[in-house]
C-alpha cells in the first residue's frame, strides 16, 4: 500500500514494520475525516483487486482522534 501513501510523505516508524506516519493537510475536521476515509477506500480497493484485504486504523498524533 506504500503507493497509496506516497502522496502523504509516508515514513515507516520502524524499518521492517507496517506502521507509518503520514501528513495530511486539512481545512477542518470534516475535511480530515473525508481524506482519511478516502485513503482507506483507495487502499481497500487496491487490496481487493489483488484478492487481498487490509486491516487499518489511524490516530492523530497529539489528540485522542482515531479512525
Amino acid at each position: 500500500m506504500s503507493f497509496c501513501l506516497a502522496f502523504y510523505n509516508a515514513q515507516k516508524t520502524t524499518p521492517n514494520g507496517c506502521e507509518y506516519i503520514i501528513t495530511i493537510p486539512y481545512k477542518n475536521d470534516e475535511d480530515l475525516d473525508k481524506q482519511v476515509y478516502d485513503l482507506f477506500g483507495e487502499m481497500d480497493s487496491h487490496a481487493d483487486m489483488d484478492y487481498c484485504f487490509i486491516e487499518i486504523d489511524a490516530h492523530e498524533i497529539g489528540t485522542d482522534r482515531s479512525w
